[in-house]
């Protein structure tokens, strides 16, 4: 292909310039043309839009069906006004036995013209300007814009009236319930109760404003009595439930709380169910002396080196509230099902709580260099029934014994650790065994601290050194341990000792809880390690109980029999006390044998006055 060359004689070259400068121009002019075009239109568009409706409602705008569209906001209130004005009506509220009536009027029922109307404007003149142009746009194409008109009332006289409904229409009713008295329960059916929805039946009465209308009202219903098929379900599950007791507890060394039928029957609903509620608020009154807040360490001396003041550490507890509602009702839950499972039924369960725990800041292993750092052992002892004189007794002793400090491979004494036990020394008389009897004497009561710190020194490993059982069984020691398990103190003669054979101090701390009869005596120091066990416990050679025993009590009216001991056969018993050292070799070994004789019921008679 042959390319041709234009040329262009010099003396025409600058009118050829010009031309190609003219027509560079002439593209940009008919650019310039059309956008110009383009933004006139435009203009001239937005105002057609906009200047029409700067005093009044954009078109297609209308309020409760009535067209006010292009009208100023005077004459749209005019017009709503007049084609909806507020006319006399009559409300009533109709149950299915009464009919209650009142008038618009006194309800002082009128309508929102005013802010229909201002909403009707704002369509289109409020929010950013380009929200504004497009609507005032789809006005102008025709888009419908719908107001309500909503009434307004007294809403004051409308709540008097309800409430005025609401009282003539209650029904108190009674949810069917059980309670136990006398040893079995007692089932009630209850009755029918309602109560009126004000908030329902209110909803109902403002949609009908402005107009006659019966309202149906919202009744409903709280209580429902037992049906025939209800009342037997209700008395199949109380048949199982009462021979149930629910033992509850946070620790081996603490008190248990025994829920029994007395308490949890009034719990459940009926025929089905449970008082949730209720129940969670009970078992926390029950269990909130387990509750405690962190107790820091405290370990304190005098010149002479006794412990004047002996607090370890405790971390703070708060019991899962939840978790024990739950258990309880899972336990009743199961046995209510047994009835038709015909699965076996456990009639003492018990709930181990489940606690969550906070540590002390000031921990025991911080306030001394005895090497009294961490427990030990400890002794547990229960004594209910206990007469008060006796009860003070355990108290004051337990005082007495707390915070006795014992050195590297000294003993310790009870009888010294206490002290005298008379009437000099604080202590009332109670009911002791002596020569054979049991009678009034001074200090009737020690015995429960001592041992309840036998069983503490055989928790920790120590070697007994002195050790004697009572003459006869004593129903305080078993009421938490097998027989056997008991140490007697009677000063000077009999007294009850162990050694203190590791390398650091150890202290005696006790714990009582006097409304609950339950005593802890605890050792501490530092562990090297040992093992205690407890084997080859055994009963024999049981005798019956003489008959039962009088006593005149001059502390009781004249006529007052009480039971103050109960008859126990004679038995013999004997159990293994091993110790074993850190490394699996045994450190020694002793056998504990007691020789209880029969004993007889003992009753206190009256010969007061």
């Amino acid at each position: 292909m042959e390319t041709h060359i234009l040329h262009i004689p010099k003396e025409h070259q600058k009118w050829w310039s010009s031309l190609q400068n003219w027509r560079k121009h002439s593209k940009g002019i008919a650019i310039l043309a059309v956008l110009g075009t383009f933004l006139a239109a435009t203009l001239l568009a937005v105002a057609w839009i906009w200047t029409p409706y700067n005093d009044r409602i954009v078109s297609h705008v209308s309020v409760a069906g009535t067209p006010v569209g292009d009208l100023t906001r005077e004459a749209a209130t005019q017009i709503i006004t007049t084609e909806h004005p507020v006319r006399d009506s009559v409300l009533t509220i109709a149950t299915d036995e009464d009919t209650y009536s009142t008038s618009s009027a006194w309800l002082e029922v009128t309508r929102h013209y005013d802010e229909a109307v201002n909403a009707a404007f704002a369509i289109g003149h409020t929010g950013p300007w380009h929200h504004q142009l497009r609507e005032r746009w789809q006005s102008k194409l025709g888009t419908l814009h719908e107001v309500a008109l909503e009434y307004a009332y007294n809403q004051e006289k409308l709540h008097t009236w309800l409430a005025a409904v609401e009282s003539a229409t209650f029904v108190a009713g009674e949810h069917p319930s059980a309670h136990w008295s006398g040893g079995a329960y007692n089932i009630d059916s209850g009755t029918y109760g309602q109560v009126l929805n004000r908030e329902a039946t209110q909803e109902k009465i403002v949609e009908a404003l402005g107009k006659d209308a019966t309202i149906s009202a919202d009744i409903t219903v709280t209580h429902t009595p037992l049906s025939a098929d209800g009342r037997i379900t209700t008395e199949k599950r109380l048949d199982v439930l009462s021979d149930i007791s629910i033992t509850v507890t946070v620790s081996e060394d603490e008190p248990v709380v025994t829920i029994t039928p007395a308490e949890f029957i009034p719990w459940l609903q009926l025929p089905e169910g449970f008082w949730t509620a209720t129940m969670s608020s009970e078992l926390a009154d029950l269990t909130a002396h387990w509750n405690q807040e962190p107790q820091n360490a405290i370990f304190e001396q005098n010149d002479s080196g006794a412990i004047t003041t002996f607090q370890p550490d405790e971390p703070g507890r708060q019991v899962d509230a939840e978790h024990l509602t739950n258990q309880v009702q899972e336990i009743m839950l199961s046995a209510g099902q047994s009835v038709y499972t015909q699965a076996e039924v456990e009639t003492d369960p018990t709930i181990q709580v489940a606690v969550s725990t906070t540590p002390a800041e000031v921990q025991l292993k911080d306030t001394n260099d005895l090497g009294i750092n961490e427990l030990l052992g400890q002794g547990v002892s229960t004594f209910y029934h206990s007469i008060p004189n006796r009860v003070f007794n355990v108290e004051l002793t337990s005082e007495r014994l707390h915070a006795t400090l014992v050195r590297p491979g000294e003993d310790f004494s009870f009888n010294q650790s206490v002290g005298e036990v008379s009437g000099r020394t604080g202590y009332k008389s109670a009911y002791v065994i002596q020569n054979g009897r049991t009678v009034l004497g001074d200090g009737g009561g020690v015995c429960q601290v001592s041992t309840t710190t036998f069983r503490a020194a055989l928790d920790a490993g120590f070697p007994i050194s002195r050790w004697k059982a009572h003459s006869y069984r004593v129903g305080y020691y078993e009421q938490n341990q097998p027989p056997g398990y008991d140490a007697t103190v009677y000063a000077p003669s009999v007294d009850f000792r162990f050694t203190n054979d590791t390398e650091h101090a150890i202290v005696l701390s006790t714990e009582i809880d006097v409304p609950n009869r339950h005593l802890v005596v605890k050792i501490w120091g530092t562990s090297d390690g040992r093992t205690s066990e407890i084997s080859d416990y055994r009963q024999w050679n049981q005798r019956p109980a003489p008959a039962p025993l009088y006593q005149d009590d001059p502390t009781l009216p004249r006529g007052t029999v009480k039971q103050v001991d109960w008859a126990s056969p004679g038995l013999n018993t004997s159990f293994q006390y091993t110790v074993t050292n850190a490394d699996g070799s045994e450190r020694y070994q002793r056998e504990f044998t007691s020789y209880f004789r029969p004993w007889q019921a003992v009753y206190l008679v009256g010969t007061g006055g």
